[in-house]
C-alpha cells in the first residue's frame, strides 16, 4: 500500500501534534527515500527481437526438386551463418547427456534433442520435424 506523502503528514499534524520544523524534516526525510525508490527501480528490460532463419537439408548438393528444413530462431543481433555450429554444439552436448534416447547423427534428427540443449546455445527451434521447402524462380505469372 503507497500513501501519499501529504496524507503522512497531515496524520501527523492530527495524532501526534508534532512542531512544525519537526513535521517538515519528516516530510524531507520521506521525498528523499520516495526518490531513491523510484531511482532503484530500473525500468524493464525490452524484449529481446529473434530473427527466423531456416536450414535446409539437401542431403544430394542441389536445391532442385524436394527439399526439407527446419525454422529456427535465434537472437536478431548474432550471425545467422552460426546457427548450423549452434545445433551441431547442441547435439553433442545431447548425445553426451546421460539422459537421452538415441544419439542425434544428422540434423534430420535435430527435432529429437531436447529444448534445454538448443537453448543453451541460444537457438530455438520453432519445428520439430522437417517441412517441405518450397522452390521458386521469383516472377509472378501474368495471367
Amino acid at each position: 500500500m503507497s500513501l501519499p506523502i501529504e496524507s503522512v503528514i497531515e496524520s501527523l499534524k492530527r495524532v501526534a501534534k508534532l512542531d512544525p520544523k519537526t513535521l517538515i524534516a519528516v516530510e524531507n526525510d520521506l521525498e528523499a527515500k520516495e526518490a531513491e525508490a523510484k531511482s532503484e527501480k530500473s525500468p524493464a528490460d525490452p524484449k529481446a527481437k529473434n530473427a527466423f532463419v531456416i536450414v535446409l537439408l539437401d542431403p544430394e548438393g542441389n536445391v532442385k526438386g524436394d527439399v526439407t528444413g527446419f525454422v529456427t530462431q535465434i537472437p536478431e543481433s548474432d550471425d545467422a551463418g552460426t546457427v548450423l555450429d549452434r545445433l551441431h554444439k547442441a547435439a553433442y552436448a545431447f548425445n553426451r547427456s546421460k539422459k537421452r534416447g538415441a544419439n542425434v547423427v544428422n540434423l534430420g534428427e535435430i527435432g529429437s534433442v531436447k529444448r534445454k540443449f538448443l537453448k543453451n546455445e541460444a537457438v530455438n527451434l520453432k519445428t520439430k520435424e522437417p517441412v517441405r521447402v518450397l522452390v521458386s524462380t521469383g516472377p509472378i505469372p501474368t495471367a
